[in-house]
């Protein structure tokens, strides 16, 4: 085992001393924690998200970091002492889940015949287990286009390309390394020489990082480690072609990595293999100037993907933007590392996928319409993870605030190198502080460099250094009520000028005793609770209409044709005057619009959306359709000829949205399409958008 880097820290029970220095000190602070063990404050960070995966294991309440204070909850720190772990190796628990990932590492790095006897023995399960455990591991490697194979002369292995392979053992390495004995269980699945490696390359990586000052989390970094040790198994058991990276440039950090990497970890590496992993640390800390170093020329057409996406997106979602300039530099930079990650086929795991997709999955089609030209150029599609962080920032647009409070504090946001998690975070902060004005996101690098004269506090979704001169609190995008109000409470005894939208049951409790008398103390401080703690909502929720609650057999209307796409706009708004929905201006504000923009309302083939934002001319959020026998050229121009007509009348920005998306889903389906531009009748219509929504409840 190397030596550096944590010392005794990197034995094997760190994480058991650790998890014994929380219980026995539930108060303290990381960097007190980083003091007492003579490590650095990532170690601290990456070791305890391996104690929370194991409290997670044994169903207790994991420990929480705000603004590097520890809390541990009495009740998980008695349920921890309850619990026999008089070693490490005891922890180890291999459920289905993490045995999938293994058998995905036997098979990669072949150390032996990769087989149902193998698996059978080596993992100690039946062969029913494993037969359904293989099911699994193919429909995992099915989104990453590999194919799980079997013959009986080599036993299971994978096919497709190298790159993607790749991608897909990392992903399954991410999961393993969730596990709190991760190293552990790979070593199991490989060889007992495994630890050596992982525990030699783990102390140096540590040491390279804090030399270089590199800006990577510790969870990356241990992933990182991991994975590489994983590599350097297969690459010893193969003879591998190689691959080239196309590294047009390079900039110091691949010398630096390079020389690093030849005098310190592995030097029978071939170099296509160091090209690699140097990618996989710049996937892990590239920031906009870094990239703009080594895509110059890609950062221009970027930034034109950007405005065109920002745009593209306001259009098909029928949302007017405000303040277009900081959501296309918002987007521009997450692009970047996006670009970055698909160029290279580095893989991303995002975190909070199926968080964002159980809320915002609907708005998916939309947005993979919108990212379309993006996925054309970088030549390949778009993976969920990435397309759930998109659809944050995208949808983050519909929530800008046009009018700012009266002398409110300057709030900043820091996140790692993308902006959908400070996305995320930002709704729940707007929620909780109401005199925090929220403008700028910001990288770690760039926020260090930044000026902080403008700003009186920070919020980080990841470790900053301590020498920032304004209160400065850390933060997870999705904070459950507990961590809401142990961060109200850290920034409220901070800054006691803050206005706080949350109120404290207790102390109003104590007013109401002073002048009444309680029958049912409990019954009431719950009560004041609920409306006092109001539960974070996510972006665009609330109440939001279906579809089929807006287009009903009440507003859809076909004709045979019309003389101009003026009367055509006339014709769709009829069905709203008459119900009262709209005000006769509204058709001149979209017509207006027209004239003004051009035939932007065209958003598929033969579909045109006329809508304004004016709402003073909107009584009720509705929305209407008209199918005309002939096409008619919208703004006089054939390209843009439109047969089906949706009008849509908002009154907010953000009501309308559910409805938009079951529309996107409809549009972007060409079967879908062709049915809503040649329906016969009301029926047809109606029937599109059951089968459509209904679709998306069974989901």
């Amino acid at each position: 085992m190397g030596k550096g880097g944590g010392g005794a820290f990197m034995k094997q029970n760190r994480m058991l001393l650790l998890l014994n220095y929380f219980v026995k000190n539930p108060d303290t602070t990381i960097g007190a924690a980083s003091q007492y063990f003579k490590c650095t404050r990532r170690q601290i960070m990456y070791d305890l998200s391996k104690v929370n995966a194991y409290l997670t294991l044994i169903e207790v309440e994991q420990i929480k970091i705000l603004s590097d204070r520890i809390y541990l909850t009495p009740r998980a720190a008695e349920k921890i002492k309850s619990v026999p772990h008089s070693s490490y190796k005891e922890l180890i628990h291999i459920s289905s889940e993490y045995r999938v990932g293994l058998m995905a590492i036997m098979i990669y790095c072949k150390s032996a015949d990769a087989g149902i006897a193998s698996f059978t023995h080596t993992l100690k399960i039946s062969k029913g287990s494993v037969i359904s455990d293989l099911k699994k591991l193919s429909a995992h490697a099915e989104k990453y286009d590999v194919t799980v194979a079997y013959s009986r002369q080599a036993g299971y292995c994978f096919i497709g390309e190298e790159t993607n392979i790749r991608a897909f053992i990392f992903y399954m390495t991410a999961k393993i390394s969730e596990h709190m004995g991760a190293e552990l269980l790979v070593a199991k699945v490989l060889s007992h020489t495994f630890l050596d490696v992982y525990h030699d390359m783990a102390a140096k990586m540590w040491l390279f990082i804090e030399s270089r000052k590199l800006d990577i989390l510790p969870d990356y970094l241990a992933l990182f480690v991991l994975f590489i040790s994983v590599l350097h198994t297969r690459c010893k058991a193969h003879d591998l072609a190689p691959i080239d990276w196309g590294l047009q440039r390079t900039d110091d950090l691949h010398t630096v990595f390079s020389a690093f990497f030849d005098d310190k970890l592995i030097d029978d590496f071939p170099a296509w293999e160091k090209d690699y992993l140097y990618l996989l640390i710049v996937n892990a800390s590239l920031d906009y100037k870094q990239f703009s170093r080594l895509f110059p020329d890609e950062s221009i057409t970027l930034r034109e993907f950007s405005e065109d996406m920002v745009n593209r997106f306001s259009q098909i979602s029928c949302t007017f933007i405000i303040n277009n300039e900081k959501f296309i530099d918002n987007l521009f930079f997450h692009l970047q590392p996006a670009y970055f990650r698909l160029k290279y086929g580095m893989p991303i795991i995002n975190p909070v996928l199926h968080k964002i997709k159980e809320d915002y999955g609907h708005f998916f089609p939309i947005v993979s319409t919108v990212l379309k030209p993006f996925a054309d150029y970088v030549k390949r599609p778009i993976p969920e993870d990435e397309l759930a962080y998109i659809t944050i920032i995208l949808l983050s647009m519909t929530e800008h605030i046009d009018e700012k409070k009266r002398e409110p504090l300057k709030g900043a946001i820091v996140c790692q190198n993308g902006i959908a998690s400070s996305a995320m975070l930002k709704k729940q902060l707007q929620t909780l502080f109401v005199d925090i004005e929220f403008e700028s996101y910001f990288s770690v690098d760039d926020f260090l460099n930044s000026d902080l004269m403008p700003y009186d506090i920070v919020f980080t979704t990841v470790p900053l250094a301590e020498t920032v001169p304004i209160p400065v609190f850390r933060a997870s995008p999705f904070m459950s009520e507990a961590e809401c109000m142990h961060l109200w409470k850290d920034v409220y005894s901070v800054t006691r000028s803050l206005k706080a939208n949350l109120l404290n049951a207790s102390s109003i409790m104590n007013v109401i005793e002073k002048y009444c008398t309680i029958n049912d103390r409990f019954a009431l401080e719950t009560s004041l609770n609920k409306i006092f703690n109001p539960q974070i909502n996510p972006i665009g929720k609330g109440k939001q209409p279906m579809l089929q609650e807006l287009l009903t057999a009440q507003t859809i209307r076909f004709a045979k044709e019309t003389e101009s796409w003026e009367t055509a706009i006339a014709l769709c708004a009829a069905p709203l005057i008459e119900q009262g929905y709209i005000q006769a201006d509204y058709i001149t504000a979209c017509t207006h619009n027209v004239h003004k923009h051009g035939p932007y309302i065209v958003i598929a083939p033969l579909v045109a959306m006329p809508h304004a934002q004016a709402p003073e001319y909107v009584n009720q959020l509705s929305m209407s359709y008209l199918n005309l026998e002939t096409p008619v050229n919208v703004a006089d121009q054939p390209e843009r000829a439109a047969k089906v007509f949706i009008m849509l009348a908002a009154e907010d920005k953000t009501k309308h949205l559910n409805a938009m998306a079951a529309l996107g889903n409809i549009l972007s389906d060409e079967s879908n399409l062709e049915r809503m531009v040649y329906a016969k009748d009301v029926a047809d219509v109606l029937q599109i958008i059951h089968d459509t929504e209904h679709k998306e409840v069974k989901k």
